[in-house]
């Protein structure tokens, strides 16, 4: 068994300006000779800026410069991030009354195990700091747009100190986000961000987290070829940033075309289904595959029940079986994202903890970037034991998400 842990991370760097065309995947650093030789190699073998495999430039969206007093490290996580960064209109609310406090969640359905993790791991952060969470909604299916903004008006009405909101569809919440904040009442939008002023989204950068590991993808791919896409839910936001993070990176190779696409619904069960149809009834041969989060073990098993060599695909929310296989097979070009569920719970819960004890959130937008993986972090990170079948969430280095230095530079106290 091979099991190493380690707390490198592989954060985009900013190296000048807010809006550089490379990123570099940096782990520890020192001042020796031997660190000093291996920047030098890395810094040989960059994609050149512009070029197919490269990071394309994306600017954050910041026109009021509300970033600019903050460290480089946050403001290299808002670059390509779509919304507009804006004051919170929640910067100097307290409630109007002390603790215990109470909360409200509204959430998508619970139809994988990252689900699950999430969800659980929000309830027991606001439990353990004495928030009652009275009352829980998920509508019965990811399109089911109009039944999730009913739950979002019946939490409203039940009058607690915060809600908790996981959106469907971020455009149709807008209404609702105003007749929150009309009611007092603020709303932390959690994994899936909204243009809002209303409210206080908090989630890792989706549009950033695409375009590295598509980059990634299309430079292992040699920058000509075909792609697969594999969507979860069309038209849903996860997707939407998703394609305009592969987007902004397929735009600088015009080498590579798109095959086709098929709909795996963030389970790894029918994108294997659905992928393994793709490959048996499509003749243009598939180099390389994008999809949206969660699918990527999915599609591995797809190209191995066909009898084909797996090409290089792209794992945002990393599963212990991906990494498990790509440990075993090193000459594998893996690239993937991190996905830690319970931390990711903690932080959520916490923002808006931070919110009821009357912190202030500077901004709209709480934004961080996703902890990058690739053939090397996985061998220190991961296990080789763990079985292709494990549909896991891998944690990565659970730390790497929303670092308390990080948190602590959003929020005024």
């Amino acid at each position: 068994m091979t099991k190493r842990n380690s707390s490198r991370t592989r954060l985009p760097i900013l190296l000048s300006g807010v809006a550089t065309a490379t990123l570099l995947l940096s782990g520890c650093t020192g001042n020796g000779s031997e660190e000093n030789d291996a920047a030098a190699v890395a810094d040989d073998s960059a994609v050149q800026a512009g070029a197919c495999g490269s990071i394309p430039e994306m600017a954050p969206n910041d026109p009021s410069a509300l970033l600019g007093e903050m460290s480089e490290e946050v403001q290299a996580a808002y670059q390509g991030y779509p919304y507009e960064v804006k004051k919170s209109q929640w910067e100097d609310w307290k409630p109007d009354h002390d603790g215990p406090y109470t909360a409200a969640m509204v959430t998508d359905p619970p139809t994988n195990p990252f689900q699950v993790a999430l969800y659980e791991s929000m309830r027991n952060t606001l439990a353990e700091n004495d928030v009652e969470l009275i009352a829980e909604y998920a509508p019965a299916s990811h399109a089911d747009v109009p039944q999730q903004l009913q739950q979002f008006e019946e939490a409203i009405s039940q009058d607690p100190d915060i809600i908790f909101f996981l959106p469907l569809a971020p455009d149709s919440t807008l209404d609702a986000l105003a007749g929150a904040a009309d009611a007092g009442i603020p709303v932390v939008i959690f994994q899936v961000p909204v243009d809002s002023e209303h409210a206080v989204s908090v989630s890792l950068n989706p549009v950033l987290q695409a375009a590295e590991t598509g980059a990634s993808v299309f430079s292992s791919m040699g920058g000509e070829g075909a792609i697969l896409r594999v969507l979860g839910v069309p038209g849903n936001s996860t997707d939407t940033f998703a394609t305009m993070g592969y987007d902004a990176a397929l735009e600088q190779c015009p080498d590579i075309t798109v095959a086709g696409e098929v709909t795996g619904t963030f389970e790894p069960g029918t994108a294997q289904a659905e992928t393994l149809n793709f490959l048996s009834s499509n003749p243009t041969p598939v180099t390389g595959v994008v999809q949206s989060g969660t699918m990527g073990v999915g599609v591995l098993q797809a190209f191995l029940d066909s009898g084909r060599d797996p090409v290089p695909i792209a794992d945002i929310g990393a599963t212990q079986g991906f990494v498990s296989w790509a440990i075993q097979n090193p000459e594998y070009p893996y690239t993937g994202s991190v996905s830690p569920a319970s931390r990711m719970g903690e932080v959520y819960a916490n923002v808006g903890i931070r919110m009821l004890n009357g912190d202030g959130p500077k901004v709209n937008q709480m934004i961080t970037a996703a902890q990058i993986l690739d053939s090397e972090n996985i061998v220190e990170l991961g296990d080789d034991s763990w079985e292709i079948t494990d549909q896991s969430l891998f944690d990565g280095d659970p730390e790497a998400f929303f670092p308390e230095e990080h948190l602590d530079e959003l929020f005024t106290n």
